[in-house]
């Protein structure tokens, strides 16, 4: 009896986490519905980034920087909601000719994963490359890995997530307008140091202070009240151009 109760268990253990794990998979979208419709970029005032997904299984990679160019191209298969590239032909603004396409992506992976961290989208698009150099996607960062936001799946008004350990209430990217000369900081409170308004990174300009009339997008807001002299609102998370994530006060915006 001990030991069919035991064989009973272990059975129904099995059964419940190959139930869980199918229950997990379920909860990312499909991956060949996502490359249909979504577009694949992104940008700043130095670099630009796009993966196409073309007719007949074949793809384009292309990363445009000041000094710095290379596109690779070729097929892709789908396999178990995972996207195998295989680069074909390629080329590059510093190519070596003795080690040819050494500076472009070649040959990799991309899947879809829920990112928890993400202030703006629930999932990415995650691409690796099967080289051991590295890929500049920036001015200062490298890495062998290039992700890309799917801009279809926006977080809900309400998430709670955590920027720089502050927990902040996402609300959607909302679009709000600055109704005087506003501050910006490197945290939510007056005691944080004030940080420029940028318009381009590359070549400016640069203000200390945003501008009466910009439309910014709020990416969320602090979860409590402060108060500011006389003002009793929330901090809110913000970007515009290419000043990202900075805090600006509420009382100084409608939205």
């Amino acid at each position: 009896m001990i030991k069919k109760t035991k064989i009973y268990f272990l059975i129904t253990l099995f059964l419940s986490t190959c139930v869980s794990i199918q229950k997990t998979n379920e909860k990312l979208p499909n991956i060949e519905e996502i490359i249909k419709n979504e577009n694949f970029s992104d940008s700043s005032g130095i670099h630009y980034l796009s993966l196409k997904f073309l007719p007949n299984s074949r793809f384009s990679f292309i990363y445009l920087s000041e000094g710095w160019d290379w596109e690779t191209s070729g097929s892709f298969s789908i396999k178990e909601n995972s996207i195998y590239l295989l680069g074909e032909s390629c080329s590059s603004s510093i190519e070596e000719k003795k080690n040819k396409c050494s500076n472009s992506f070649n040959d990799g992976i991309c899947s879809i994963k829920e990112n928890k961290l993400n202030l703006e989208y629930q999932y990415e698009l995650v691409c690796y490359s099967k080289k051991p150099y590295k890929i500049y996607t920036s001015f200062s960062d490298e890495s062998n890995e290039i992700s890309f936001n799917i801009k279809k799946y926006i977080l809900p008004i309400g998430s709670i997530r955590k920027y720089n350990d502050v927990e902040i209430y996402t609300l959607k990217n909302k679009i709000g307008i600055s109704k005087e000369n506003v501050s910006l900081r490197e945290g939510p409170g007056v005691d944080f140091p004030k940080t420029d308004y940028v318009v381009n990174v590359y070549d400016g300009p640069r203000f200390v202070s945003l501008p009466k009339g910009k439309k910014v997008t709020i990416h969320g807001r602090t979860l409590q009240k402060q108060s500011v002299k006389s003002w009793e609102n929330y901090w809110l998370l913000i970007s515009i151009d290419d000043t990202r994530f900075v805090w600006a006060y509420a009382e100084f915006f409608d939205y």
